[in-house]
C-alpha cells in the first residue's frame, strides 16, 4: 500500500517534476538537486549536508531506487506528509536535517515548511503534516 504523500491536489501552484535518483530515495524526503560533489548535475539526493554544492529541491513523491526517475514535488503553499523527528508544535518553522527529515528551527532562511500538526517523535523519522513556504 503506498504512503500519501500529497496531501491537496490542486489547491496551491505544486509541480511533479521527473528528475534521475543518483541515490535511493523516500517518498516523504525532502531532496536536493545536486551540482557538484562528485556527482552530475541536475540529479537528485535525499537532503544532506552538502552546503552550496546543493539546493533544495522539494519532497519525493514515491519511493525511488538509485538510477531511477524520482517523481519530486516543487512549489509554496503544497501541504504535504513529509518525514520529520524532533519534537514539534504546530506552527513551527521546519528545517531540512542531513538525513532529509525536517526538524525545528530558528535559522528563518533556511525553514522550507510550517508544521501543521505537533507530535514528539525524537530520532524517529516519521511522516506529519506540513505546509511548505
Amino acid at each position: 500500500m503506498a504512503t500519501e504523500i500529497l496531501v491537496n491536489d490542486g489547491g496551491a501552484p505544486a509541480r511533479i517534476l521527473p528528475f534521475f535518483a543518483s541515490a535511493a530515495v523516500t517518498g516523504g524526503q525532502a531532496v536536493d538537486i545536486v551540482n557538484g560533489s562528485g556527482t552530475p548535475d541536475g540529479q537528485i539526493v535525499a537532503a544532506s549536508a552538502h552546503g552550496a554544492a546543493a539546493v533544495h529541491a522539494g519532497w519525493c513523491l514515491t519511493d525511488t531506487a538509485i538510477s531511477g526517475t524520482a517523481s519530486i514535488i516543487t512549489g509554496k503553499g503544497i501541504i504535504l506528509n513529509v518525514f520529520c523527528s524532533g519534537t514539534i508544535d504546530e506552527g513551527d518553522l521546519l528545517q531540512v536535517t542531513a538525513d532529509g527529515s525536517l526538524v525545528p528551527g530558528t535559522t528563518a532562511d533556511a525553514g522550507v515548511a510550517v508544521a501543521l500538526q505537533a507530535g514528539a517523535y525524537g530520532s524517529t523519522n516519521t511522516l506529519s503534516r506540513v505546509i511548505t513556504i
